[in-house]
């Protein structure tokens, strides 16, 4: 049984719909849920999983287990530690989106664990349009940017991976090319999947952003921090992130030698 992952550091209003999101996830890829919170002292509970399973309609039950972190240290770093234990198929992480200098001296608890893991982690934006709608997990166009293979191939595989068994007809995956750069990766998608190379001008993020418009997903693998001004502005990644109409899968890559 794969092991989906809720984590939060504070179980404030933009951790509730992560939460469907995981526990939706969950159900549809037959798995357990694991819900992580860690905060500066007790406080915060866990939607009841039930209820809000009964809420949809479905009868059948997710494993749930709670993992309530009470941290006089950084909670962050407390979460990341169970979750690097724990080590699940796929962690879902709720974000703020800000942005620019707010971001730089708050920060997104979401992305702060996700850049932490090796694991791919879905963040889904207060703002975003969820990809689950009455408890369904909606997954008909996904998109990837191929700006270099490597990076798409990585995203599509982590994207094949965790999320392949609910993958099939009426699902399309855009390959995003930006400019003049990127190829469609060399991957195999499940039965029933269909693909299409999509081009677009202007800035990489921008472009990521706009497609995002009409889409479920978008898929990006990221290999972290670049320059300085990264810490300010944000990677690619993140910068889609704060902007996106949609959740996101980011993927985590290690850097070429």
């Amino acid at each position: 049984m794969i092991t989906i992952a809720h984590a939060a550091a504070g179980l404030e209003d933009e951790d509730r719909v992560p939460f469907e999101h995981a526990l939706a996830l969950a159900h549809a890829l037959r798995g357990r849920l694991v819900s992580v919170h860690a905060r500066r002292g007790a406080g915060g509970t866990f939607p009841d999983p039930a209820a809000m399973l009964a809420s949809w309609g479905l009868s059948d039950a997710v494993p749930h287990e709670r993992r309530h972190l009470e941290h006089e240290g950084e909670p962050l770093a407390a979460a990341q530690e169970v979750l690097r234990a724990l080590d699940p198929a796929l962690v879902v992480v709720g974000t703020a989106g800000r942005s620019g200098l707010a971001r730089l001296l708050v920060g997104s608890r979401g992305m702060a664990i996700a850049h932490g893991l090796a694991t791919p982690t879905l963040v889904v934006p207060a703002a975003a349009h969820p990809l689950v709608r009455n408890s369904r997990v909606m997954l008909r166009r996904i998109i990837v940017p191929t700006g270099d293979a490597r990076s798409a191939e990585a995203a599509c595989a982590a994207l094949v991976a965790r999320l392949g068994p609910i993958l099939g007809a009426g699902t399309e995956v855009v390959f995003l090319q930006v400019g003049s750069d990127g190829s469609p990766p060399s991957v195999t998608l499940p039965p029933g999947v269909t693909s299409r190379v999509a081009r677009a001008e202007g800035g990489v993020a921008a472009a990521v952003v706009d497609a995002g418009l009409d889409a479920d997903l978008i898929a990006m693998a990221t290999d972290g921090r670049d320059s300085w001004l990264d810490s300010l502005f944000g990677t690619h990644t993140e910068r889609v992130v704060r902007e996106t109409p949609c959740p996101v899968l980011v993927v985590p890559m290690r850097r070429a030698d």
